[in-house]
């Protein structure tokens, strides 16, 4: 069912207390968003890993968030379901990608930095403390900065080119517009760092 009157008809009916109605309108949201975050997870974001269970999560998870208003009697759509729902679905896919990054990051240390050994132990795993404080470090100063600017610099972190973040994670916005949206990210970061000390003598106030 794509028309969103029918699925608004389902919703207030399921609102009712329509049971008929609740498993249709959340039986055809979960097949339309499964295929929509199947699309972000394996065209746009690269994500290869257990990428069939992760979009299957994912959908649940925003269904079960949207079940939770449609059960909350004080909770008041105003405005498109659908719309409502992909806001609902954004957050939950960023929290994702967001966290796909930082295990990427955590991969890329070396393991033993004791030993010439390529074996890895099971109860013990030895990481540069530098280096991860340091990684801890940029994923903190990130996180504070916009949602926007966080996808862009954690693509960075993972090796994408600028050309490939635009075609990658902002299909639809024109070229001035993210190079303007990605020099006010460098500015952000910039600000965020210097109110930490980082940048102390190589910048005046």
């Amino acid at each position: 069912m794509s028309n969103p009157d029918g699925l608004i008809e389902l919703w207030t009916k399921a609102r009712n207390g329509d049971k008929i109605s609740e498993n249709k309108l959340f039986s055809n949201l979960y097949a339309r968003y499964l295929q929509i975050t199947k699309h972000i997870i394996w065209k746009v974001y690269r994500i290869k890993s257990e990428v069939e269970k992760d979009c299957e999560d994912i959908v649940s998870d925003t269904m079960e968030a949207l079940l939770k208003k449609l059960k909350d009697e004080t909770f008041v759509l105003n405005k498109g379901l659908l719309q409502y729902t992909n806001v609902i679905l954004r957050n939950i896919i960023y929290k994702y990608i967001n966290e796909k990054a930082k295990d990427k990051l955590i991969e890329s240390i070396p393991i033993d930095c004791e030993s010439d050994s390529e074996t890895i132990s099971d109860s013990y795993i030895c990481v540069d403390p530098e280096t991860e404080d340091l990684l801890q470090y940029i994923k903190a100063v990130i996180t504070k900065l916009s949602k926007n600017c966080q996808i862009i610099f954690l693509a960075f972190l993972q090796g994408y080119e600028l050309n490939d973040v635009l075609n990658d994670f902002f299909p639809n916005t024109p070229r001035g517009t993210f190079d303007n949206m990605v020099w006010r990210c460098r500015k952000s970061l910039k600000i965020e760092l210097k109110k930490e000390g980082c940048l102390d003598g190589l910048y005046k106030s």
